[in-house]
């Protein structure tokens, strides 16, 4: 179900300290701009579904 979260939630729990990068990466599949912690959803939404396409089948 992480990658059913809603993006910008996660970003916003990024920008507050919450979660690492590699939280938003590997768990979420979210991409932000590191600098600014702003959503990138094209790109978010493009990593996700290659997550889906190469990874999601082998989490347990």
């Amino acid at each position: 179900g992480w990658l059913d979260e809603d993006p910008e939630s996660v970003a916003v729990r990024y920008r507050n300290g919450e979660l690492s990068m590699l939280d938003l990466v590997r768990r979420y599949g979210v991409i932000v701009d590191w600098g600014t912690g702003e959503l990138l959803p094209t790109t978010t939404a493009q990593f996700r579904d290659l997550l889906r396409t190469r990874s999601v089948a082998h989490w347990s």
